[in-house]
């Protein structure tokens, strides 16, 4: 009966440890391309985002992901809260 209930909650756990360790790697990433974009010139700039493009355009695809999966648990959470609203008054 509680098994879905469990299943969430280690979802949770995942997406807050998995959380904590995409903060920190972006971090770095934006670090390394300041890095990159102060010490290069426009054109090896080009250069090394044409030898990663397959890369930044899963980065890109991740970042719109991150913003539907942050809605979709917002919604799950808004319709839990509700639902357990609803139940407290009964």
């Amino acid at each position: 009966m509680f098994k879905e209930i469990n299943d969430v909650k280690e979802v949770c756990k995942t997406m807050i440890s998995r959380s904590d360790k995409i903060k920190n790697l972006a971090t770095e990433l934006e670090s390394l391309m300041d890095e990159v974009k102060s010490k290069t010139s426009q054109e090896e700039a080009a250069n090394i985002t044409l030898a990663i493009r397959k890369e930044l355009t899963n980065l890109f695809i991740l970042n719109s992901n991150i913003e539907d999966n942050f809605n979709t648990l917002k919604k799950i959470f808004d319709s839990l809260k509700e639902l357990k609203s609803y139940h407290e008054e009964d």
